[in-house]
C-alpha cells in the first residue's frame, strides 16, 4: 500500500542534528536508488488520525503539554515486509515512547492495538532480496555509528493523506519543560 490515510503523530530527530542528517541522507540515496518516497525522518506516535484538523490540533497541543522530553534510542536494523516498514530501525529501550504511545491513543480515544516504535528507512515495495542486500549492507556499514539517541522535546502533526509526496507538516508542539 502507498496511500496513507487521516493524520499522524510523529517524533522528528532535530533537523541540525547528526542524527537527522546521517537518517536523511540515506533515505534520499535508497530513494534515488530505487525510485521509491522521500519523506522526514520520523518515529510514528500515532497514525491514521480521522478528525478534525481544529480537533486534532487541540487534542495534539493537550497531549504535548502531559509529555516531558526523553531520548528514543534506535536499535537493530530490520523489516516487517510491508510497504511503510519496507526498511527500520527499530527503537530499543521503547518504554517512553510507548508510554506515550499508550496516552495519545487516550487522549485521541482511540484503540490502535499494539504499537511497533521505529524509525523507517524506506518504504517501498521490495524484494526479500533487497531488503536482505540493503540490511546486511546497512550493518556491514554500521550507518549510525555512535549517532543513536535523539531527544524527543515536541510532537509533530502531519496531514498523511494520500501520496507521500502530498504529506505537510500541520503544526509542531512542545512538551511541557
Amino acid at each position: 500500500m502507498s496511500k496513507a490515510l487521516g493524520y499522524s503523530l510523529w517524533l522528528v530527530p532535530d533537523s541540525n542534528s547528526v542524527l537527522y542528517r546521517i537518517l536523511e541522507r540515506y533515505i534520499i540515496q535508497v530513494s534515488t536508488e530505487y525510485k521509491t518516497p522521500k519523506f522526514v525522518p520520523h518515529v510514528t506516535l500515532l497514525g491514521g488520525l480521522i478528525d478534525d484538523e481544529k480537533d486534532l490540533c487541540g487534542k495534539t497541543k493537550k497531549l504535548a503539554e502531559m509529555l516531558e522530553p526523553y531520548e528514543v534510542q534506535l536499535g537493530e536494523i530490520g523489516s516487517n515486509g510491508i510497504y511503510f516498514q519496507a526498511l527500520l530501525s527499530k527503537v530499543s529501550q521503547a518504554n517512553a515512547v510507548i508510554s506515550a504511545n499508550t496516552l495519545a491513543q487516550q487522549v485521541f480515544g482511540v484503540n490502535k492495538g499494539a504499537y511497533f516504535p521505529h524509525v523507517s528507512l524506506a518504504y517501498g515495495d521490495f524484494s526479500q532480496e533487497e531488503i536482505a542486500m540493503l540490511q546486511g549492507d546497512l550493518t556491514k556499514r554500521d550507518l549510525l555509528g555512535t549517532e543513536k539517541n535523539f531527544l524527543v522535546k515536541e510532537v509533530e502533526l502531519w496531514h498523511t493523506e494520500g501520496m507521500v509526496r502530498d504529506w505537510c507538516k500541520v503544526a509542531v508542539f512542545p512538551f511541557k519543560s
